[in-house]
């Protein structure tokens, strides 16, 4: 006899992980450090790719070093997901960690391109456990007033990756060796893993499991389809890309039929049926894309189109990651006094108003107006990224937490994927429109490279057209995550939602 079917929002929550202050305050060090360990992977790699390339050769496969990193990573989070509710999150989160930091000693280890790519694809298997099962652990072990307050923090951890990465890797590349971007991580992980097999503990109900191995299939090759026909939609002929969105069409309706029917599904249909979980996971979608396109062409903005250096980029994007540090802070604050609801609008009208106002001084010459614009951007998603997250974790039950924490963060890295192939393809269509070659471009990204003074202009207002069309695209984005944030039900808060009526004794 089956089990009758528990609505995810009244299951009952178990004990907290950690029992005491001082050991939850430990364990959400470990959880930052690894958090900080896996955000910093695309930063800092990205800086030390122009040493790699010379010596490991393979610059056709350049892209791949990125998307081998996030393709595994993006298709595997809800599989994780599932397991650590099924399994516990202590062993699904030491088993990433471990996988993670194996395969980071592999990538220094490499001695060709393809080597580097294959590692790096075990270096996102390990991510995909990592990073949604932390956030679940915080969900897990600390009240709903203290998870907006806590997932502010995760967020700050984030906006310090994007702000230390590229300056780690320029200071790695020239003082030590580029494979030292990946050995990095071996001594914090290390640490970290110490730290959570010695003060993290879970008590959860042991019974018999069955995975959701069809689902699992389903949403490997499907996701993998879509995701591979978003990273090369710029090089694979239509044929091809019509048959890669055709499988991941023809995966998405099986693997809807498919978590219906098994027992424990990965995707548990039941989510969908809660308000929060749907909002939620559009509007990360939305959000995702648009951080993207933004975080993706602002430095080719200050660096090609007004000729400023890397040093001028790296303040830029230092600049916008504090604010959205800053305000992911305050929208975590200020959720608990208002509503989920509110502080997501207000995230969305800053978006609105920091894109538009980058596609009004697309084609100036100020790079003042441009770092402003990117900041006004990285305030609007400081607001509304992180509480998406909390909205969700504090309105399911915890037998399902797992899995809609890591459905969240699955939508936002499909909306970065989605949002890097928009974006790309309109830049390149844009480009190509005006005459302008990849090459011309490449130049004119060198300050000190052969573009001179006569052949930057009409490179510069060519580029100029194509950002402000990205930034107008971004804008559009930002107007459908309002109308999706609207749609949030009013008046719900951590003091109203479902997490808040864990027993007071059980937040010791």
């Amino acid at each position: 006899m089956g089990a009758a079917a528990v609505d995810p929002r009244l299951t009952p929550e178990p004990e907290p992980a950690a029992s005491s202050m001082a050991r939850r305050r430990l364990v959400f060090a470990a959880l930052m450090a690894t958090t900080f360990m896996v955000a910093i992977e695309i930063n800092i790699v990205a800086t030390a790719m122009p040493s790699i390339v010379p010596q490991l050769g393979g610059f056709d496969l350049y892209g791949w070093v990125f998307a081998g990193f996030l393709l595994p990573q993006a298709v595997t989070v809800p599989i994780y997901g599932k397991l650590a509710d099924l399994y516990g999150r202590r062993s699904i989160l030491l088993i990433g960690i471990v996988v993670f930091l194996a395969a980071s000693l592999l990538c220094g280890l490499a001695t060709t391109m393809p080597q580097l790519v294959a590692y790096r694809a075990l270096q996102g298997i390990g991510a995909g456990a990592v990073l949604p099962v932390a956030h679940t652990v915080v969900g897990d072990i600390f009240t709903p007033e203290e998870r907006a307050r806590m997932q502010g923090y995760i967020a700050t951890v984030w906006a310090t990756s994007a702000v230390v990465g590229p300056a780690l890797g320029a200071v790695i590349v020239a003082g030590l060796d580029w494979r030292w971007v990946f050995w990095i991580n071996l001594p914090l992980g290390l640490v970290a893993l110490a730290m959570l097999r010695a003060y993290y503990r879970e008590s959860i109900a042991r019974r018999r499991h069955r995975i959701d191995f069809a689902g699992a299939a389903l949403l490997i090759v499907g996701g993998g389809a879509i995701m591979l026909a978003l990273v090369q939609a710029a090089v694979y002929p239509a044929a091809l890309l019509a048959g890669l969105v055709a499988v991941a069409g023809l995966c998405a309706g099986l693997l809807w039929r498919v978590e219906r029917r098994v027992p424990e599904p990965i995707l548990p249909p039941s989510l969908w049926r809660i308000p929060v979980v749907r909002t939620a996971t559009l509007g990360t979608v939305l959000v995702g894309a648009l951080a993207m396109g933004v975080v993706t062409y602002l430095p080719v903005h200050i660096q090609g189109a007004l000729g400023r250096d890397a040093e001028t980029v790296a303040i830029a994007l230092a600049l916008m990651a504090l604010a959205w540090s800053a305000c992911a802070g305050l929208g975590g604050r200020l959720s608990i006094r208002t509503s989920y609801r509110l502080v997501i609008g207000i995230g969305s009208v800053v978006l609105i108003a920091g894109a538009a106002f980058l596609t009004a001084v697309a084609a100036s010459a100020s790079v003042a107006a441009v770092v402003a614009g990117g900041m006004i951007v990285g305030m609007g998603l400081g607001f509304a990224s992180s509480t998406y997250i909390v909205s969700v974790q504090t309105n399911v039950g915890w037998h399902v937490r797992g899995a809609a924490t890591s459905t969240i963060h699955f939508a936002r890295m499909f909306g970065s994927a989605l949002g890097a192939a928009l974006f790309g393809m309109v830049i390149n269509l844009r480009l190509r429109g005006e005459g302008v070659t990849g090459g011309e471009i490449d130049a004119l990204m060198d300050p000190g490279g052969p573009a001179q003074a006569a052949a930057r202009e009409p490179l510069v207002a060519a580029l100029g057209e194509a950002l402000a069309t990205v930034y107008l695209i971004s804008s559009l984005l930002a107007v459908a995550a309002l109308v999706v944030g609207l749609a949030m039900p009013r008046g719900l808060n951590p003091g109203t939602s479902l997490g808040s009526r864990r027993p007071r004794e059980d937040r010791s």
